[in-house]
């Protein structure tokens, strides 16, 4: 079940598109980069083919000024209406403007940076769907040496695991993952600053 309308923001961009890819597959109809005039309006007709539609509205800036009246309308109208959702994409957005404030706390949902915990369970949870292992000797460093090594940023890290979990090692060492991994360029910066 989804609220009529939802604002996805934060810094952790990886992850807030991989849960707009998974909730797309949640619907038949698909509205991108339309205006917030057009969605009111839309929200107005069923579909044709039935069922529900998903709009996705990519930085409108609109959680992020003054809103005039008829914009508030127009929001108030596609949160009463059950039948479709609607999601803003927006990179920053301002929490004491009146429409920020009146969708509540379940409907602005704030992808922030992974912290490091998070970021070692995924990369033991790849291990574990690979089937592969670390080493014993590097078990315990190995997740924190990974998360280190793409800066602790979710897309990086998947894309290095897939690439570490595609050898045919079934034991992975240190050695391994520095041979495969690519350091990001945050990490080489802070060496050469050392």
């Amino acid at each position: 079940k989804f609220l009529p309308v939802y604002v996805f923001t934060g810094e952790e961009r990886g992850l807030l598109v991989q849960y707009l890819s998974d909730i797309k597959k949640c619907f038949k109809n698909v509205v991108e980069d339309s205006s917030l005039s057009e969605v009111a309006n839309d929200t107005s007709f069923n579909t044709l083919w039935g069922g529900k539609k998903l709009y996705i509205l990519n930085n409108t800036d609109f959680f992020n000024k003054t809103a005039t009246d008829e914009e508030i309308m127009m929001l108030v109208k596609l949160y009463k209406q059950k039948s479709n959702t609607v999601i803003f994409v927006e990179t920053n957005i301002n929490n004491t403007y009146k429409q920020t404030k009146s969708l509540g706390e379940e409907s602005v949902v704030e992808f922030k940076k992974l912290s490091q915990d998070a970021i070692e369970r995924i990369v033991k949870q790849i291990m574990k769907v690979s089937k592969k292992k670390f080493a014993e000797e590097d078990e315990k460093v190995a997740p924190a040496f990974i998360a280190d090594l793409c800066n602790y940023d979710y897309t990086t890290v998947l894309n290095e695991m897939h690439k570490l979990v595609s050898t045919d090692a079934e034991v992975i060492t240190i050695k391994d993952i520095k041979r495969t991994v690519t350091r990001s360029t945050y990490a080489v910066v802070f060496d050469l600053i050392e």
